[in-house]
């Protein structure tokens, strides 16, 4: 079973529109969806922005539900010049830049990374081709701000200069997921890109177009198994 986790309605209701839900459940307020894909069992969890939501969803999506791998689909903003909305990051790692201990670890306390499994990432890469969508494989970084401010876009380029999105929930699910050994990748649509002007107007002009573009992904996904 291939377990789905999401954090926005725009990002749950594109992927509802290509599943044959079976049932739906609620659990400490994260929504659960049982049924197929393409024939292939899944659950989605529409578990929250942020990491502490995200945390969560994922715990519960792995106990309850025992899932063979994770994919966490959703939307994030683009960090390079050369990115256009829709395009998808496959995640080559992710790291929790918010994450912070150099005071005392020194500079390898800054940013937790963990890195998805080798053979998701290369079946998401053979999709990509298949599909002809615009894509990269990239560094994801996760922390709990929208990525807006020139100030906040400096100090992850500067830090992590690879990076290729950045979004809020990524690093917690990579996180929980690796403590329990569940393979996990993330691949994130952008609904905007970040030095943008008019970045916070593109997300939510563009969420669903992103969110579209995901679902696309993982119909190929089920699809091609």
């Amino acid at each position: 079973m291939i377990g789905i986790i999401t954090a926005i309605e725009e990002e749950a209701q594109a992927l509802l529109g290509i599943m044959q839900v079976k049932s739906a459940t609620e659990t400490a307020g994260i929504r659960f969806w049982t049924g197929t894909i393409e024939g292939e069992d899944v659950t989605m969890a529409l578990g929250g922005v942020g990491k502490a939501l995200a945390a969560m969803a994922t715990t519960l999506l792995i106990d309850l539900c025992d899932p063979d791998y994770i994919i966490n689909a959703g939307v994030a903003g683009g960090l390079l010049e050369t990115q256009k909305v829709a395009d998808l990051v496959i995640s080559s790692r992710i790291i929790q830049a918010d994450y912070d201990t150099s005071i005392l670890d020194g500079p390898e306390g800054k940013g937790k990374t963990f890195d998805p499994d080798l053979r998701l990432v290369n079946r998401a890469r053979q999709i990509m081709d298949t599909l002809q969508m615009p894509s990269e494989l990239g560094i994801v970084a996760s922390q709990d701000k929208f990525i807006a401010l020139p100030e906040d876009i400096a100090f992850i380029k500067s830090t992590w200069p690879d990076a290729a999105c950045a979004e809020m929930e990524a690093g917690a699910i990579a996180q929980v997921a690796d403590a329990f050994r569940v393979p996990f990748i993330a691949v994130r649509a952008l609904s905007d890109v970040t030095g943008h002007e008019d970045n916070p107007m593109e997300f939510e002009e563009f969420a669903r177009t992103a969110a579209d573009s995901t679902a696309r992904f993982i119909r190929s996904w089920c699809a091609s198994l």
